[in-house]
């Protein structure tokens, strides 16, 4: 009878060690890196790099504050759009049909009220804080230019130029107020 406790003591210690191995090794079922085990480096992009591939240009709002973060993908660009406005606002983007094509949106934050899109434009009015994406195809990274229009209470209240490259760096944008483009 003594014998039998001393090996049904010795299998759920051997159990026990095979669990607790088993639960410290993994995260749900995925191998846990131990910290002594990863190897790398972590190092900055010299300046030159980073805007070759990134531009963020600030917007300015009557009652809010707003930015577009412009980079560029292997194979198309991408256009980032952060607004928080307690005022409804329109946003039109519109690039050339030749050089680009619409490839995604996505949206985070806030809910866009309205949304079109034709073959070469994009439009959606928000209220609040929203983030939306958008994805441009740039068939044989070639240059594109993207006029970007914002619209609050019917009026246009800021109008940019974005250009991106077909390779090198995000060129510098053109702006233009209400004032300059006429409403």
């Amino acid at each position: 009878m003594v014998l039998r406790y001393a090996y049904a003591a010795a299998a759920g210690l051997v159990l026990g060690v095979l669990a607790y191995h088993f639960i410290s090794g993994t995260d749900l079922g995925r191998t846990v890196i131990e910290p002594t085990e990863a190897a790398g480096s972590m190092t900055s992009l010299p300046a030159e790099m980073e805007a070759a591939h990134s531009r963020e240009v600030h917007l300015n709002l009557p009652d809010g504050s707003g930015a577009i973060l412009l980079e560029r993908l292997e194979d198309g660009a991408s256009l980032l759009v952060d607004l928080d406005s307690p005022s409804e606002l329109r946003l039109e983007l519109v690039w050339e049909t030749e050089r680009a094509g619409f490839r995604g949106m996505t949206q985070e934050l806030g809910r866009i009220a309205s949304m079109e899109l034709a073959g070469n434009a994009v439009s959606w009015t928000q209220q609040g804080h929203n983030r939306v994406a958008v994805k441009l195809d740039l068939p044989g990274r070639t240059p594109a230019t993207i006029d970007f229009h914002l619209f609050m209470g019917g009026e246009l209240i800021q109008s940019r130029l974005l250009a991106v490259p077909g390779s090198g760096s995000i060129a510098p944008d053109t702006e233009e107020t209400a004032s300059d483009v006429g409403t």
